[in-house]
């Protein structure tokens, strides 16, 4: 199980790269928006960019204001990273019909939920679906009683037992 989740981890990490790298050469006007949204949200950073290396690889550079050099997304904060995620996602042009969400409030500041639901409500209005599964209050303050669902395991199956 250990391996399974380390390649998960390196083709998140693969998409993470390639996607912006796409909105870069393809959609700057995308990642305009997505870098706007990222320093509203994150104190300190003010760019992201794109580097090529010599072996061919992309490396995702964040600039931080306080810093002389960018730092590669290797050492650049968990929640950092899932927000400049959330927002590849959340602002590409064509939006996917289903996006699937679990516990977007892990490494987030619970401030940030509430931006990032109205994120999500922009994306449904796109034509994209939107599903989050949260343990979290903060995240439900947020929504609006129509958007939740309860959800109750039984046995091997969910049902929803509620539109709240």
């Amino acid at each position: 199980q250990k391996h399974l989740i380390q390649s998960i981890c390196q083709q998140m990490a693969i998409t993470l790269q390639v996607l912006p790298n796409f909105f870069f050469e393809k959609h700057p006007e995308c990642i305009n928006r997505i870098l706007q949204a990222l320093r509203e949200r994150i104190p300190g950073i003010n760019n992201v960019d794109i580097k090529h290396t010599e072996d061919g690889r992309l490396v995702l550079r964040f600039q931080d204001a306080n810093f002389q050099d960018p730092f590669i997304s290797k050492y650049v904060s968990d929640g950092t990273l899932k927000m400049f995620a959330y927002l590849v996602l959340l602002y590409d042009p064509k939006p996917n019909p289903l996006l699937a969400i679990e516990e977007p409030e892990a490494q987030l500041y619970p401030e940030l939920l509430y931006e990032l639901i109205e994120e999500f409500r922009d994306y449904a209005r796109r034509g994209g679906q939107v599903f989050v599964s949260t343990h979290s209050p903060e995240f439900l303050n947020g929504a609006q009683l129509e958007e939740i669902y309860w959800l109750e395991k039984k046995e091997w199956f969910y049902r929803n037992t509620a539109c709240i």
